[in-house]
């Protein structure tokens, strides 16, 4: 019996939790995760209780076999490092069409056992570059990555009329695949000359950048780090953030518990929820 699946059933069996629902976080190296400390904000601000399980899965346990048993124990859930592209979930029936595009997922649902996927990394950075969309033909855009994350990023660029963005990635392959991939969006040619750059990081190592960063990095450039999804930092975040990531992580969650719960929010209600925000992730 995989380890994983044991420990959901244990959990749900346990006397001291009866929880309403059920929903977990697959990935690997999640022990620190902070989406248990969002979700139990999000459940005492909506008046609502949901069971959030960190489930660590070897590649090796990754299987049909086990989406299988999973359909059967959960209604939910997210996808992080190394499987937001992975095939067994971005080939899905129920995949979105923005999962489609970018053929990488970061949340699902289950209804009747029908597996129902979605990108809301891409709403949540959106909502993070939007201020800025009025000025986007003054901005320069570099984006450091080429995972996941960084297609959520490209994408939401694309969406809001910037400029196709300088990829930053350690190797040259995935680098080229990457800007093949990106062919397929759409991009504003830059008007006038850039007087500003938007460093998105999306990567979860970026020492080889920290030179190159410091040489092109000028007061007023606006800086994004997506690497805020652990309570505890491998690395410390060498550049000055000026967009929150830990904002753009609780949005994302936002967008999750909205989906999994079936809540309808106007996007100006969610501005006003985001607006009043008085959760902290440090």
């Amino acid at each position: 019996m995989m380890l994983t699946t044991f420990a959901i059933f244990s959990y749900m069996a346990s006397e001291r939790i009866s929880p309403e629902k059920h929903y977990v976080l697959i990935g690997q190296n999640i022990e620190n995760s902070r989406s248990p400390d969002i979700y139990a904000y999000l459940d005492s601000f909506f008046e609502k209780r949901i069971d959030y399980q960190l489930v660590p899965i070897d590649p090796i346990q990754l299987s049909r076999i086990y989406i299988h048993r999973l359909s059967a124990t959960a209604l939910g859930g997210n996808i992080t490092i190394p499987y937001k592209g992975h095939s067994l979930f971005n080939a899905q029936q129920g995949a979105s069409l923005t999962v489609r595009r970018l053929k990488a997922m970061n949340v699902f649902k289950i209804v009747e056992q029908r597996w129902l996927v979605d990108n809301t990394d891409t709403k949540a950075i959106a909502d993070m570059l939007r201020p800025h969309m009025r000025r986007a033909s003054y901005i320069h855009p570099i984006l450091i990555g080429a995972g996941g994350a960084a297609r959520a990023a490209a994408f939401a660029l694309s969406q809001l009329g910037f400029a196709r963005p300088e990829i930053w990635n350690r190797r040259y392959t995935r680098r080229r695949q990457f800007m093949q991939w990106m062919t397929a969006l759409h991009f504003k040619r830059p008007k006038r000359a850039c007087h500003q750059r938007l460093f998105l990081i999306a990567s979860p190592t970026i020492s080889p950048f920290k030179t190159q960063f410091n040489i092109l990095h000028q007061p007023g450039d606006l800086v994004l780090d997506m690497r805020v999804a652990t309570k505890t930092w491998g690395e410390r975040p060498p550049f000055p953030t000026t967009l929150s990531g830990e904002h753009m992580l609780f949005r994302q969650a936002l967008y999750n518990y909205i989906w999994w719960n079936d809540i309808y929010l106007s996007p100006k209600a969610i501005q006003s929820f985001r607006g009043i925000l008085d959760f902290s992730l440090r």
